[in-house]
């Protein structure tokens, strides 16, 4: 299943949606995301004619714009066969079997990361509607769904759905939601474009031109965009060089890096068992995704699934395989005591250039001053033997 965002539903909507609940004055809430947190953004008055309430939700919707509504058919006779909604005087004695459906509006013309945002954020309202009055949901795309004789048939079908296949179905709106076939209900990366200027800068710290490049994603074209890029951040003049990395990072938006350790004598950077990590090597791309606790939750989402896509177009249009991955919540932790530590506990094998070679890496490993020490060799005349039958019991 997808990940679930952490947002919260409002106070506001927690304690007006439990008076609502008793009532059946309201016809339909429409819930938005604002602010990083679920309100109300809409209410339509229950009448006497359901069909003209419906008609003023269908009124609230932007077709550029996801949101959910919570729409309250009463019972499913009183939908069904077109009853009178109950008046204020029943609502002491019927206002138990109030039945909401939970609406989920995601247009196809909204943008990746609202689609995203909000199919990761619709338990939320589940969880607030609670399984007693939660007679099921739906998943729309187009305000005509929401017409009074599309609530009818929907209300017919679901009645007849068995409990297990009504479950499934929840399961199935979140991965529709983000344009997933059924047999796929999470997203593991986003198709995205790399800038020239992206492109050029990772090219310079290929050919060992650069140190480090930043990159940023532009959330309305899907590029990757360079961000800024240092021909050595060490030449800068601080006096201390273990965190001048962190202060390459903005502290309150997620970045990918890509940060070329080079190996010198007597260099700050000294890998203490650099013939381990791999022969004649003195370049080693490391690439950094770096996702602070204080980002914006939507940002948050769209650079963890464009992670893979990002190394991925690196990898096919810049030729460029990074060695070691890093991923921290906090710049403050992107020190070089950090990356000397995760570089020499590596084992790779590959070939002398580090940039152009596959690598197989293993982050548990120790390595050795000896490479070949603890390593199983055959002479020119051992042969494998044949393994041991277990014994035969007696």
């Amino acid at each position: 299943m997808s990940a679930q965002s952490r947002i919260p539903v409002s106070s506001d909507l927690s304690t007006r949606f439990r008076a609502i609940m008793k009532s059946r004055s309201i016809r339909g809430l429409k819930v938005s995301i604002k602010n990083e947190e679920l309100v109300i953004d809409d209410v339509v008055e229950a009448t006497s004619d359901p069909k003209s309430d419906f008609e003023k939700i269908q009124l609230l919707l932007d077709r550029s714009k996801p949101c959910y509504l919570l729409l309250n058919i009463s019972t499913d006779e009183a939908m069904s066969n077109n009853v009178k909604v109950s008046s204020p005087a029943d609502e002491d004695s019927e206002g138990n079997n109030t039945k909401w459906i939970n609406v989920m509006f995601v247009p196809d013309s909204a943008a990746v990361r609202d689609k995203m945002l909000y199919s990761s954020s619709r338990y939320s309202i589940v969880n607030l509607v609670g399984s007693s009055s939660h007679k099921s949901g739906m998943f729309v795309t187009d305000p005509s769904e929401l017409k009074y004789s599309e609530i009818e048939k929907f209300i017919k079908s679901s009645s007849q759905e068995p409990e297990r296949e009504t479950e499934n179905n929840e399961v199935f709106v979140t991965s529709e939601a983000i344009g997933i076939s059924e047999r796929r209900t999470n997203i593991s990366n986003l198709e995205v474009e790399l800038s020239s200027e992206a492109k050029d800068a990772l090219h310079s710290l290929h050919v060992g031109k650069k140190r480090l490049v930043l990159l940023k994603l532009n959330d309305k074209t899907q590029e990757i965009e360079l961000d800024s890029s240092f021909q050595d951040p060490y030449d800068n003049g601080e006096s201390d060089s273990n965190s001048v990395i962190e202060k390459c990072f903005v502290k309150d938006e997620p970045r990918f890096g890509y940060f070329l350790y080079k190996y010198e004598s007597g260099n700050n950077l000294a890998v203490t068992s650099l013939s381990g990590i791999e022969e004649h090597c003195y370049q080693v791309p490391v690439f950094i995704y770096c996702c602070p606790d204080k980002s914006n939750i939507k940002l948050k989402m769209v650079y963890s699934t464009t992670k893979l896509s990002v190394l991925n177009i690196v990898h096919s249009e810049v030729g460029l395989v990074e060695k070691l991955r890093i991923e921290v919540n906090d710049p403050s932790d992107l020190t070089v005591n950090l990356i000397l530590t995760k570089l020499n506990s590596l084992k790779i094998s590959s070939t002398a250039n580090s940039n152009a070679s596959s690598s197989i890496i293993s982050s548990v490993y120790n390595i050795d001053e000896n490479p070949n020490i603890n390593k199983p060799s055959l002479g020119k005349n051992n042969k494998f033997s044949k393994p041991t039958p277990p014994a035969r019991r007696r």
